[in-house]
């Protein structure tokens, strides 16, 4: 197995971890914040669906069902509100990160020895000298650190409501 199958399994079993912590979240608590968790299940599950559209973007095929309005509401420093009609459905936002992912995977696989060693374009070139070490971040890194806020989440309103089991 080489490294890009590596990274893109890490990828994969990160979006597997994500779904298994969602599922059992109801629908009319997606947008609760107890106990100063700000970022409830909802906005995390939009953030990370927007930043799925980045790498594409990178790669020369952005994801064209994607407004500017998604990176102010969803992107890097936005905040997240507790109005769930802000938010799609949890159906809706599952379905959309399991769909980008699978476009990520595949121009990944596709394209990643075309640009990675290129320097990103503007705004991008701020945060990463190249475009693979940008989706080598938002592949390997980035959902793993909002599932563990996700993790506090669940248990915070576990605590707080009682509506979940606490995880373990």
């Amino acid at each position: 197995m080489n490294y890009i199958d590596n990274l893109l399994d890490l990828y994969s079993a990160s979006l597997k971890d994500i779904l298994t912590h969602v599922e059992s979240i109801p629908d009319s608590i997606m947008t609760e914040q107890p106990a100063g968790q700000v970022n409830h299940p909802a906005w995390t599950l939009s953030h990370l669906a927007h930043a799925a559209t980045l790498i594409p973007l990178l790669l020369q095929e952005p994801i064209t069902n994607v407004g500017t309005q998604d990176m102010e509401r969803f992107g890097p420093g936005s905040i997240p509100i507790p109005d769930p009609h802000q938010y799609a459905s949890k159906a809706e936002l599952i379905e959309r990160l399991k769909i980008r992912h699978q476009i990520v995977d595949t121009l990944v696989r596709d394209r990643h020895q075309q640009y990675f060693d290129q320097t990103p374009p503007a705004p991008f070139d701020r945060f990463a000298p190249t475009i693979g070490r940008i989706a080598i971040y938002l592949v390997a890194a980035h959902e793993s650190y909002h599932l563990g806020q996700l993790m506090d989440w669940k248990r915070a309103i576990a605590s707080a409501s009682g509506i979940l089991k606490p995880l373990v």
